[in-house]
């Protein structure tokens, strides 16, 4: 995957800031893992779950990135930054904060890991669009920005509860409780659901404050 992205790199655009798009912060920088997630579990995470977590938050953040970008070279040279983050500072700090070994956890190398999971969430995405679609909706209603889907109700919230109580979840949630954090509880779902909404959120601030975003997020 790394040579793919390197051989995309043509000098001819403008980089985007990766600086002003919190990149690093996103995903680890002053980011604690352990209390952070510990409500939205409801319990201590462990550190396989930690790990998990931090290779979700990175593809979340690349993917939301990517859907919003005018530019695909912009969209790639953010991908690039995030996998070379992953390699180097972003588990380095991961480990020394939670006193944990990502690779030890998950038994492969941190390229390999970034492959399989963004992959895999990149297909689960595809496959639940029409829920991603509503999910950009509701984001771009919340923050006042006129979005040219096919009409979907602004009233249609990520979360909105149905009649028997159940809250809406993203698809790439669902895979990533059912097939990597071993997570049933349906409340505690649904709080995953909302976090990642708003990591989407804030992506999509920083996208449109930067210049970065096109009012009408690929799918």
């Amino acid at each position: 995957m790394l040579s793919k992205l390197k051989s995309l790199f043509t000098g001819k655009s403008k980089k985007p800031d990766v600086g002003a798009l919190q990149l690093d912060k996103l995903v680890y920088l002053g980011f604690d893992y352990r209390n952070h997630y510990r409500a939205i579990l409801k319990r201590e995470p462990t550190p396989k779950q930690i790990a998990e977590l931090f290779l979700f938050r990175g593809w979340t953040v690349q993917y939301g990135y990517s859907m919003l970008c005018k530019e695909k070279a912009a969209a790639d040279e953010i991908i690039f930054q995030c996998v070379m983050m992953y390699q180097t500072f972003g588990q380095l700090f991961i480990n020394k904060l939670n006193n944990m070994n990502i690779e030890s956890e998950l038994c492969d190398d941190m390229v390999s890991l970034i492959d399989k999971r963004w992959q895999d969430y990149d297909v689960v995405a595809f496959q639940s669009r029409e829920e991603m679609k509503k999910a950009w909706q509701s984001i771009l209603a919340q923050i006042d920005i006129e979005s040219d889907f096919e009409s979907v109700p602004i009233a249609i919230k990520m979360f909105e509860h149905s009649a028997n109580g159940a809250a809406y979840v993203s698809g790439v949630i669902r895979h990533l409780c059912d097939a990597h954090l071993a997570i049933t509880d349906q409340n505690v779902i649904a709080n995953l659901s909302e976090d990642f909404l708003n990591q989407l959120k804030t992506i999509t601030q920083l996208a449109m404050a930067n210049g970065l975003g096109n009012n009408n997020p690929k799918h």
